[in-house]
């Protein structure tokens, strides 16, 4: 009897020191508290009341479910409903980031510099500036905690390719792909800049098209030919340069592609002749521009084409920025460019007419000059004038 009871004891007290030693075991398996779970970087300050709003998925649960005033066990339920991580690293950082301007406000309402002086406290510029240094240090470190060592390289890549990489055809390429281009850029740049320092001058106008094409040779290694189509859209310097000549043709974007496709590749064969004067040269620009014309004319359709044509005339340009920097209304533009159109001609006629002496001439081209002048008041406060032809002009009072 006495020892059975001896065994009993025994027994009772190797189960207690197993479950003391599981207990320690789980005790040490638990990673030391982070300044990620301090209550000093809590989202508490940021969790903002919320209407339950229901999403569905595969059963319905409520954004309640997913706030947590904790930063880890937020990301763990954004995870947890299939957010995808470039989402999750963009809430993540602005979250953290809103969470340091907080303190960082905070601290500058304890520590007042002593405005009421003409010269600056130089100490107290010197240990606010470390203040703002300590805590994006601290910013950086705590992010790392929360979304590992790459989060930093993952959002300015993120940062670049939402920039750079806009429409449903680029925004779908891979990042691979991407990262690819930009790299790309990089080398081409560099090239180019050590090809002129090596010339020791800037490109001539045909050099340029011929490095454009290079380029394109190249991206057409990377992209698909409607890939490329849409990059050159965005990014080439012939794009660009049309953007600028249609300002004021209110074009849209399907027109736009139609310009550029009727424009782009005979814009960069003219541009490669154009250091060249021979006759069968300019014969040759002049039939480039006959089919660039044509194809315009296709592009945009029998209405559009004339003010197209209007527009990159440069005395409608200058209308319209006469208008603008008037503040008249859009609607003078017109007669603004018929008046300009009407001038020129007027002093055309004046500069050919072999009637008159030199004199006559510039009292002639005075005259044309001062009717401009008041036609354009005219117009700009609302009455449409065009100015009359001069013939000779009466002498000057």
């Amino acid at each position: 009897m006495r020892a059975r009871l001896i065994l009993l004891l025994s027994m009772g007290f190797n189960i207690v020191l197993v479950v003391m030693l599981l207990r320690l075991a789980q005790d040490l398996r638990r990673e030391p508290p982070s300044p990620a779970d301090s209550p000093k970087f809590s989202r508490a300050a940021l969790v903002r009341p919320t209407q339950p709003a229901v999403v569905v998925r595969r059963q319905f649960f409520s954004w309640t479910e997913v706030e947590s005033e904790d930063f880890r066990a937020y990301i763990k339920n954004l995870r947890s409903i299939g957010c995808p991580t470039e989402t999750i690293r963009d809430l993540i950082v602005a979250e953290v980031t809103e969470l340091f301007v907080k303190r960082s406000a905070a601290e500058a309402v304890l520590i007042d510099h002593p405005w009421w002086r003409l010269e600056p406290d130089e100490q107290a510029i010197v240990a606010a500036f470390e203040r703002e240094r300590n805590l994006e240090q601290e910013k950086n470190e705590l992010l790392t905690q929360l979304l590992g060592p790459g989060w930093r390289k993952e959002k300015l890549q993120a940062d670049d390719f939402s920039k750079k990489f806009t429409g449903a055809v680029l925004a779908g390429l891979s990042s691979e792909t991407k990262q690819a281009v930009l790299d790309f850029e990089d080398r081409r740049r560099a090239e180019l800049a050590t090809m002129m320092t090596s010339l020791g001058r800037e490109f001539s106008e045909t050099e340029v098209v011929q490095q454009q094409a290079q380029t394109r040779t190249e991206l057409a290694k990377l992209l698909t030919a409607e890939q490329l189509e849409e990059y050159l859209l965005r990014h080439s310097s012939n794009a660009n340069k049309m953007r600028y000549q249609l300002q004021g043709f209110g074009t849209t974007a399907e027109e736009f592609r139609g310009i550029f496709r009727a424009r782009d590749a005979l814009d960069l064969e003219i541009s490669s002749l154009a250091d060249r004067t021979d006759p069968v040269t300019l014969k040759r620009i002049k039939e480039l521009e006959a089919v660039r014309d044509r194809n315009l004319q296709e592009a945009l359709g029998p209405l559009r084409y004339p003010f197209y044509q209007m527009t990159q005339d440069p005395l409608f340009r200058e209308a319209q920025q006469t208008v603008e920097q008037s503040e008249a209304e859009p609607e003078q533009v017109l007669p603004l460019y018929q008046l300009s159109q009407a001038t020129q001609a007027e002093r055309d006629r004046i500069q050919k007419d072999a009637t008159l002496d030199e004199t006559e001439r510039q009292e002639a081209l005075e005259v044309v000059l001062r009717q401009s002048q008041a036609a354009r008041t005219q117009i700009l406060s609302g009455t449409n004038v065009i100015p009359q032809k001069t013939g000779k002009a009466e002498p000057s009072q």
